[in-house]
């Protein structure tokens, strides 16, 4: 149910960044088409503040990539340590029995209930890593949707620096005036 719930959020998000990334490319689009009113110096300016734009949502998306890696990482550092832990509690126990022999049996019991309470807790929590890593599976397939629009956006910027190169060059030299 909570998966079926995570897919249905996963959805709704990957739906809004498709919206949100039309949206963009529709005033990228109208952006380009620059007013011939402007100055040169104005022209670059203006296309220099759309690089700008598009450099910083460039640099948010990576944040939140690195964010999200953070997490995971931290994840997988946290089922390490957990893990290191329930194998030194069974070594514990493997050293008990074999130093004691029989003679402590109620000892035993009472160590091989806390070893099974945290082979229950790594179970649970390796059921919610299964749902992380199927949630992580949907997210990685919305990333690479992203990494396509990124494509989209460096080809983008390449033509308005092109452009910015163009403006500048008829900057430098002036067309002749008209003569009548």
């Amino acid at each position: 149910m909570s998966l079926e719930k995570d897919q249905q959020a996963v959805a709704e998000l990957d739906r809004t960044r498709k919206e949100v990334l039309a949206q963009a490319n529709k005033d990228s689009e109208q952006q380009l088409q620059l007013n011939p009113q402007l100055t040169p110096q104005e022209a670059l300016l203006q296309l220099i503040a759309q690089v700008a734009s598009s450099v910083r949502q460039q640099q948010l998306k990576t944040e939140q990539t690195i964010q999200q890696t953070l997490q995971q990482a931290s994840a997988a550092l946290s089922d390490a340590q957990n893990i290191d832990a329930l194998f030194a509690q069974v070594q514990a126990l493997q050293q008990a029995v074999t130093q004691a022999g029989s003679s402590s049996t109620q000892h035993y019991q009472q160590a091989l209930q806390q070893l099974q309470a945290r082979v229950q807790q790594q179970l649970r929590q390796s059921a919610d890593q299964l749902t992380q890593t199927f949630q992580q599976t949907v997210s990685s397939m919305a990333q690479a949707q992203l990494l396509m629009s990124d494509q989209q956006t460096y080809s983008s910027l390449v033509d308005k620096l092109k452009q910015c190169e163009k403006i500048l060059q008829s900057w430098q030299t002036p067309t002749p005036p008209a003569v009548h």
